[in-house]
C-alpha cells in the first residue's frame, strides 16, 4: 500500500479488495482444517480510511482475538498518515471489542512510540536481516544462519532496553487533519463507481485478481452505451 508500490488511490483500493478476497479464501480453508481459532486476519492500508474499509469488508474481524496491521514499515511515527495516527483510528474503529494489534514491520521509534498501548498486543521488525546483510556486506563475508541469529539477538537486547525505561507513556496522536474535498466529473465518478463494482465481484471471488484495473473499469463504466451516440 505503500506510495512507491500503489501509486494512486485506484491502486489502493484494488490491492484492498485484493487483501479482503485472501482473508476470506483464507479463513474459509482454515475453517475446513479446523484451525480457524488460529487464524489471524490482517488489513492493510496507508491512510486511517482504507484500513477502515478492510474492517467494513471484513466484519468478522471485529471477532478475532488479535488482527495483523500491514503497510506499517515505511512510516513515519507522527503526521496524518503516521504510526500513532492509524494506531488511534484503529483504537477507535474496535472500540468495544477485545481485537488487540499485530503491527507488522515496526523500526525502534515506531516500537516506542506505541510502547504502553493496551491495543497492540505485538509488533516484528526485519531490522536485524538488514543489519545482518550490511554487515556481511561489510566484512565480505556470507550471511550465515548463526550470524542472523547472533544479529537478531543483539537487536532484541537493544529493543528491551529501550521499551523497558521507566517512565514511559503513550503518545498521542496530533488532532487530525480536515479532509479536504475533490471535485470530479462526471465520467470520473462513473469509472469510479465501475471500478468499485469491480472490486466487490473481486472480493466475492466471481472475478480475478488481473481483472481489476483502469481499462476494465473504463469498459465497464460505458459498456451498455450506444457506439452511435
Amino acid at each position: 500500500m505503500e506510495p512507491e508500490i500503489a501509486h494512486d488511490e485506484s491502486a489502493i483500493l484494488d490491492r484492498i479488495s485484493g487483501t479482503v478476497r485472501l482473508n476470506v479464501r483464507c479463513r474459509v480453508g482454515a475453517a475446513r482444517r479446523g484451525i480457524a481459532d488460529r487464524l489471524m486476519p490482517v488489513i492493510q492500508g496507508w491512510k486511517a480510511e482504507h484500513y477502515l474499509r478492510c474492517i467494513d469488508r471484513m466484519p468478522f474481524v471485529l471477532d478475532a482475538p488479535l488482527v495483523g496491521v500491514g503497510s506499517m514499515c515505511r512510516r513515519h511515527v507522527q503526521g496524518e498518515n503516521g504510526i500513532l495516527r492509524i494506531v488511534d483510528e484503529l483504537d477507535r474503529a474496535f472500540a468495544g471489542t477485545g481485537v488487540r494489534l499485530h503491527l507488522f514491520g515496526l523500526k525502534s521509534d515506531g516500537m516506542a512510540a506505541v510502547r504502553g498501548h493496551s491495543r497492540i498486543a505485538s509488533c516484528d521488525s526485519q531490522a536485524y536481516g538488514l543489519a545482518a546483510r550490511h554487515r556481511a556486506r561489510k566484512d565480505r563475508c556470507a550471511k550465515t544462519d548463526a550470524m542472523l541469529a547472533a544479529t537478531m539477538a543483539d537487536w532484541y537486547r537493544t529493543q528491551r532496553q529501550a521499551l523497558d525505561r521507566p517512565d514511559f507513556t503513550f503518545r498521542p496522536p496530533v488532532t487530525s487533519p480536515m479532509a479536504t474535498a475533490t471535485m470530479i466529473t462526471s465520467v470520473e465518478a462513473r469509472i469510479a463507481a465501475a471500478a468499485e463494482e469491480l472490486r466487490r465481484l473481486h472480493e466475492a471471488g466471481e472475478i480475478g485478481w488481473t481483472d481489476l484495473s483502469p481499462l476494465a473499469a473504463y469498459q465497464m463504466a460505458f459498456l451498455d452505451d450506444d457506439p452511435a451516440d
